[in-house]
This record gives C-alpha cells, sequence and structure tokens, in this order.
C-alpha cells in the first residue's frame, strides 16, 4: 500500500459584496480523489489566510507537494492575484526555499495573462532571470499534447510514461473556469478547456532541464533541485487535463524517488560539463592551428623597431 501523499493547492477566492468568501477560478485538484486515492488535497486562498490572520506554515513533514493552482500569481486583483503576489513576495519566499530545500516539492501549473504566459508571476515564485516565458501576445499558442523530450527519455518522472501525452479532460464536464461575470466574453471563449498547455520557456538557467516540450520542441515543464527537494515550473494545465499517470509521476515518484531523479541531474550535469570542455578544446586547437597556418605570411616589416 501506497503512503499518502499531502498536497497543498494554492488557489484563489474572491470576496462578494456581502463580503462572503466564494472560489476564484476553479482548481480541478480536489476532483483527481478518485484517480489518485493515495494523495490528501487541501486548498488555500493566500489572501483568506492572511484576512483570517492565519500564517501559512509550509512544512515539509506536513506537505510534501505544494501545488500553485494554474493563474494563481498572475497578478489579476479581480482574483486578489496581486495580494498573492504579495503576499508571498514579503512573507513566503524564503519559506518556501527552506521548504524546497528541506525535501519538499514545489509544482507551478501555467500562469498566463489572458493565456498567455504571465512572466511576472514566475519571477515572484522562482526569482528573476531563472527561466524566461517565450514573449506571446494575448491568447498564445495552446495544444492538448506534449510530448516527452527524448534528450531527457531516462529522467525518472518520465517513466512509464508514452511519448505523447494527450489531454483528458472530459468533455461532458460542464464546469465554468470563471466565476459568472469575473472574466470578459473572450476570455471565456478562448478558454480551449482540453488544453494541456498555453505558451512555453525561451530561456532557463542551467540547473533546470527541460523534460516536456510542446510540437515545436519548445519545453513546457523545467524541473530542477535544490538541496533535498524539486522544483517543477510549467506552462501546463495538469489538474483539468487529466493525464493521471503524469500527476502520479510528479506527486509519488517525486517524493520517493529524490537519490534517482538528484542522480540523474547529477549525470547531466557531468555530460554538460564533458560537451563544454570539448567545446573549449576544439576552439583552441582551432585557434592555435589558424596561427601556426597564417604566422608565415603575417608581414613584421610594418611592426616598429
Amino acid at each position: 500500500m501506497n503512503a499518502t501523499i499531502n498536497v497543498l493547492v494554492i488557489v484563489d477566492s474572491i470576496i462578494t459584496k456581502r463580503g462572503r468568501y466564494i472560489h476564484g477560478r476553479h482548481s480541478f485538484w480536489a476532483s483527481l480523489s478518485k484517480e489518485l486515492p493515495d494523495v490528501q488535497i487541501q486548498q488555500i486562498s493566500i489572501p483568506e489566510s492572511h484576512d483570517q490572520k492565519t500564517y501559512i506554515n509550509f512544512d515539509p513533514f506536513k506537505w510534501q507537494v505544494v501545488v500553485f493552482n494554474w493563474d494563481v500569481v498572475d497578478g489579476d486583483s479581480t482574483f486578489r492575484s496581486n495580494e498573492t503576489q504579495n503576499i508571498i513576495n514579503y512573507h513566503y519566499t524564503e519559506q518556501l526555499k527552506e521548504f524546497v530545500s528541506k525535501g519538499g516539492i514545489v509544482l507551478i501549473e501555467a500562469q498566463t495573462s489572458y493565456w498567455a504566459p504571465d512572466q511576472s508571476a514566475y519571477d515572484i515564485l522562482l526569482g528573476k532571470n531563472q527561466v524566461k516565458c517565450r514573449e506571446e501576445k494575448k491568447f498564445a499558442i495552446w495544444g492538448t499534447d506534449v510530448l516527452i523530450n527524448e534528450a531527457y527519455k531516462d529522467h525518472p518522472l518520465l517513466q512509464g510514461l508514452p511519448n505523447r501525452i494527450s489531454s483528458k479532460y472530459p468533455n461532458e464536464l460542464k464546469i465554468s473556469w470563471f466565476p459568472e461575470g469575473s472574466v470578459n466574453d473572450k476570455v471565456v471563449d478562448f478558454t480551449h478547456p482540453n488544453k494541456i498547455f498555453c505558451g512555453s520557456f525561451s530561456k532557463w538557467r542551467k540547473r533546470w532541464v527541460p523534460i516536456i516540450k510542446n510540437d515545436q520542441n519548445e519545453p513546457t515543464m523545467l524541473i530542477a533541485n535544490q538541496n533535498e527537494g524539486f522544483i517543477i515550473v510549467t506552462t501546463m494545465f495538469l489538474a483539468s487535463s487529466r493525464c493521471i499517470s503524469l500527476l502520479k509521476n510528479l506527486l509519488r515518484h517525486t517524493s520517493i524517488s529524490r537519490y534517482k531523479i538528484k542522480s540523474f541531474h547529477k549525470k547531466i550535469k557531468r555530460i554538460r560539463l564533458f560537451w563544454l570542455c570539448i567545446a573549449i578544446l576544439i576552439i583552441s586547437l582551432v585557434f592555435f592551428f589558424g596561427l601556426f597556418i597564417l604566422e608565415p605570411y603575417i608581414s613584421y616589416s610594418s611592426l616598429p623597431l
């Protein structure tokens, strides 16, 4: 029997005119309980918790995984995401780093503005210059399929997965992604509920490993280890697309396969270093060989005595 994986999902909420809290943008995580019976999910709104003077304790002994629901940190004031950004920046940045360092896992779903990746959200959660989203106009490239990156097909988190992963969003599911009247009609029209990603990453620091990509060969999921834990950042809608095998790997295998993942990442670093050394060696040889060939033709008559 598998041990229970405790997952904390950060969601957003709205205060009605009567002062009552209601859910903001829909979270599909709670509906996964049947497919993931060993995963216990609790959902919390950061601004709502602070309104109630409740400080969130990101304790890796209480939560194995912290998930940031889609768009929850995109800065949209309608859903108090601007407050979420500010509170994280002021109160939780260091605690989240410590959570990961002590063995916790942070999983970030797509953070978008008008369905295009929102760079500010990723900067708040990861720090500036960690990852860079491909610049897109509103309503970015989206798709219902992603691919395993063949270069890292032996990564522990990709084991048992097909080369192509497709969204399994249940079309019969009649759920609004937004509270009625909270967004304009164009945003609703471009929701495309069966999407699995919106946009991609164009740059990332060396510690990140791009394990999943789209058909344009652009990464939609990156993973990095930090001491004992991991951060998984995506432009993907993981819960709504209901790719259960992928979710099992991300939530369960990341927790129980820490050593294998860290070993794989160390291997990647060694390979990258090897090829860097080869490149430097080749450049050096070309440079010195060029000097050797050209040396007889260099005129010294113009040099000062």
